[in-house]
């Protein structure tokens, strides 16, 4: 009895030290900046707040179900008849003794060409709210399959003009832990 208690703990202990460090302080809130650095973006972000279906803002964020997206910009561009979002996803683990690294989510493109600015037109100036409202839940096998409640996830979201879908607007990445 002793001996098979014995061997459990130094099981969970193996587990427990074999798990990543969240990256970035995304054990206590989420962590964003703006990607695609070697672009011009007429969209500049200035802070994100993610609230769940209910209106309230909590951490760890439920991935599986509706967020909304608030992000404080400067648009130094011209007026935002719509958006068109890029969505790729990364999370942070180890695979087969690899140190801690993000690794992609293959959704082979499922998640892009995303219309969901809910406040557009978004007009020029500073202190402009932009606001986005994601549902994965209804977008696919992903939200059942893949996002694990306790990891940690990145969004890299591609903001395009939706009259002009070349021109990419902003860039940002948001890591954050899920909590389902």
């Amino acid at each position: 009895m002793l001996l098979s208690i014995f061997v459990a703990s130094l099981c969970v202990s193996s587990v427990q030290a074999s798990r990543c460090a969240d990256p970035n302080g995304t054990e206590h809130k989420l962590f964003f900046q703006e990607c695609n650095k070697d672009k011009v973006h007429t969209l500049k972000i200035k802070n994100v707040i993610i609230l769940n279906k209910q209106g309230d803002r909590r951490y760890p964020v439920d991935m599986r179900n509706l967020m909304k997206l608030i992000l404080e910009t400067d648009n130094t561009g011209s007026t935002l008849k719509s958006i068109v979002a890029d969505i790729d996803f990364h999370y942070y683990d180890k695979i087969l003794g690899t140190a801690c690294q993000w690794h992609p989510i293959r959704t082979f493109g499922f998640y892009h060409g995303i219309r969901e600015c809910s406040n557009c037109p978004l007009k020029p100036g500073n202190n402009t709210y932009l606001q986005l409202r994601y549902d994965f839940s209804k977008r696919g096998p992903m939200a059942g399959f893949v996002l694990f409640g306790g990891r940690v996830y990145a969004m890299n979201i591609v903001l395009r003009d939706g009259e002009n879908a070349a021109n990419e607007v902003g860039c940002l990445r948001i890591e954050m832990k899920n909590s389902n």
